[in-house]
């Protein structure tokens, strides 16, 4: 059975790094719609970073450009408001 340790510093970091990206999202996504609607972005440091039609083709870009992902917010963002009936 292998042991897994990490740093919990690092961890709450990354997690409160997540976080404020996908605050900044979801703070900006009426702006975000006029740009990238029907598109998957990919947001750091408050800005977007890169998107794709293709969630498949924007991680495969992320992971070619960046050493890691992992705090990074993904969402797609469509063009209208999508409404839910329950």
């Amino acid at each position: 059975m292998a042991v897994v340790t990490f740093d919990e510093k690092e961890v709450a970091g990354k997690i409160e790094r997540l976080r404020g990206n996908a605050k900044w999202l979801y703070e900006h996504m009426g702006d975000l719609k006029k740009g990238y609607g029907d598109k998957f972005v990919a947001v750091d440091d408050e800005r977007v970073i890169s998107s794709d039609s293709d969630i498949n083709n924007l991680v495969s870009m992320l992971k070619e450009r960046y050493t890691a992902i992992d705090t990074f917010a993904i969402e797609f963002i469509p063009k209208e408001d999508i409404i839910l009936v329950i």
